[in-house]
Parts: structure tokens; C-alpha cells; sequence
């Protein structure tokens, strides 16, 4: 087995840097520090990766890194969707991968520059990278270095996780919260675990829709909620006493307001199916005015070609009375 030696090229960061084939069942993955859980790595996402790589030859083009972990035996610091699709998909017996031997502090630093590199993040990709950073007793001035950006986004971000948690205990899933904003998550803040689940819910109903909730629409629904939270408190603290004075000056009640709620998630369901099914007929209703104009046309040209016809008709006759 050949080996090629590199020379590293971030500052002599990797003490050791080699490229070469292992055995995959020589390499382990773990989870517990990675920036997407495990339930990202979906197996159509695995496929599609698959079947790039063996349309290469079952050969990387960008090789996985692993580190030593004992005689024989390695572990996966960066590329775990590669090597995911090339054990689980492929069934490779072998893989191509980059030994490193670098210092467990800087080992996310690499598999930070890996995965921006070569992965779209989001905002929640972004928040747990500081999560993981704040485990490692990083400060925020250490961690605004690390990913190169500056200490008020990282604040920002750090508030974004904060909210994270907050869902992922009322139950949220990693579908349901990964492709939250910052922006959207901050608007959160005043509600409740229940409330910020169930607007959670609604803003990624409409992830995707040509027409998505926006700030506005989002600080709308959070306005109201708050309102009816005020409501409800008002109706559960006991009557205040009236002074004799106080009734005398008493006005008609004003007009109640209409209160809003959060839509529930099921009825989420049928709001959407129900555009689906509304945005079906209207495409089906264009079609069928487009179809009854073209029909109005041809049977205008019909008219007026009757006419002519009529007409050239009525000549004719009047030249055979003539002829006799």
C-alpha cells in the first residue's frame, strides 16, 4: 500500500498529514460532537452522494480525515456523509482518507473549515458549532476567532441555541427547527415553550411556499398572542370591589376584541393541502377560460366565413335568374 506524504498547509497545524486507503471496517464515526445530528445523513441524501461517487470509480475525490484512536484503529473526523455513503450505500471493503495527528483542541477547528467549505449552513448549523465550542470552555471572544466572524454575531447566534434547546424539549425534531433564522427565532423570545413550538410549527409550514410568512406576519401573530395572553390573565384575577362612585361612572363596555390564536398543527395540514387543492383548480380554471376564448374565436371565423358563403351563394342565384 502506497502512502503519500503532504505538507500541511495551514500553518503547521497537522503535524502529520498522509493520504492513503484504509480498511472501512478499521474506521469508526461518532456523533456526539458533530454539528448535524445523525438523522441529517438521510438515505436519499446518501444515495445521490453514492452515485457520484461511483461514478467515479468508487474513488474520493476529496478523501475523508481520520485520526489514530488506537493500533488499527481510526475514527472519522471529517466527511462523515462520505464515509456513510461509501459503507452503507457502496459496501466498500476500503476508503480513501487523510491520517491526521493534531491536538484534540483543533480538531473542530478542522472539521469547521471542511464542512463550511463544502456544506450550504444554515443558522442552526452555525449555533450548534458555538454550542460545541461553549462545551469545550471557549470563550465568545476565543469562538468569534475560531469561525472567523465577530463577537455580536456570535451573541446572536448564541441566543439562537438558546431557543433551540428550548424546542427540542418540547418535542421539536431536527426537520422542524434546521432551517429556522436567527431573525425568526429572536422574534421568540417573549412566548412560552408551548408558543414558540407551535409558531415553530406554522413559520416551517410555510418553508418553501411561494408566498412565506414574513417578519412582519411573524411579529403579527406574535402580537397577538401576547394580547390574548394579557386576556386570559385579566379573566383569571378575581373582580376588583366597586366604590359606590365608580359605578356611577361607569360607560357602556367597550366592543370585545377578536382574539387570535396559533393554529394548531393539524389544521396546518389542511390549510396547506387545501392551497395545494385551490392553487390546482385556479391553474385548471386558466386553462379551461383559455380554452373557451380559443373556442369564441373559432367560432367568430366560422360566422364570418358563413357569411361569405351566404353571400357568394346569393350571387350566384341572382346571375342564374338573370340567364334565363
Amino acid at each position: 500500500m502506497t502512502t503519500a506524504t503532504i505538507k500541511p498547509e495551514n500553518n503547521g497545524k497537522l503535524s502529520n498529514y498522509n493520504r492513503t486507503v484504509f480498511p472501512i471496517s478499521q474506521i469508526t464515526i461518532k456523533f456526539e460532537d458533530s454539528i448535524r445530528p445523525e438523522e441529517s445523513y438521510t438515505q436519499q441524501s446518501l444515495e445521490s452522494l453514492a452515485m457520484s461517487i461511483h461514478y467515479n470509480g468508487d474513488e474520493l475525490i476529496n478523501p475523508i480525515t481520520i485520526k489514530s484512536i488506537g493500533v488499527n484503529q481510526y475514527e472519522v473526523v471529517a466527511g462523515r456523509r462520505r464515509f456513510l455513503a461509501c459503507r452503507d450505500i457502496l459496501k466498500l471493503e476500503t476508503i480513501q482518507a487523510k491520517l491526521i495527528d493534531v491536538a484534540e483542541d483543533s480538531i473542530f477547528e478542522i472539521q469547521f473549515a471542511e464542512n463550511e467549505e463544502r456544506v450550504n449552513w444554515t443558522d442552526y448549523d452555525y449555533a450548534k458549532a458555538i454550542e460545541i465550542l461553549k462545551s469545550k470552555n471557549k470563550s465568545l471572544h476565543e469562538i468569534s476567532a475560531t469561525l472567523h466572524k465577530t463577537l455580536d454575531w456570535v451573541k446572536k447566534k448564541s441566543q439562537h441555541i438558546n431557543t433551540i434547546k428550548e424546542l427540542e424539549d418540547s418535542g421539536a425534531t431536527y426537520d422542524l427547527i434546521k432551517n429556522l433564522t436567527t431573525s425568526e427565532i429572536g422574534l421568540m423570545s417573549p412566548l412560552n415553550k408551548e408558543q414558540k413550538l407551535l409558531l415553530a410549527r406554522e413559520i416551517n409550514s410555510f418553508k418553501g411556499d411561494p408566498d412565506p410568512l414574513t417578519v412582519s406576519e411573524i411579529k403579527n401573530r406574535i402580537d397577538a398572542i401576547l394580547k390574548s395572553n394579557k386576556t386570559q390573565k385579566k379573566k383569571s384575577e378575581p373582580p376588583k370591589e366597586k366604590t359606590p362612585e365608580s359605578a356611577k361612572k361607569k360607560t357602556s363596555k367597550p366592543a370585545l376584541k377578536k382574539e387570535t390564536y396559533l393554529i394548531p398543527e393539524t389544521d396546518l395540514e389542511k390549510i396547506a393541502n387545501t392551497k395545494k387543492l385551490i392553487s390546482s383548480l385556479t391553474l385548471s380554471l386558466e386553462s379551461k377560460k383559455s380554452q373557451i376564448t380559443k373556442l369564441t374565436q373559432q367560432v367568430s371565423e366560422l360566422n364570418k366565413d358563413i357569411q361569405t358563403k351566404t353571400k357568394d351563394l346569393k350571387t350566384l342565384v341572382a346571375k342564374l335568374r338573370r340567364s334565363k
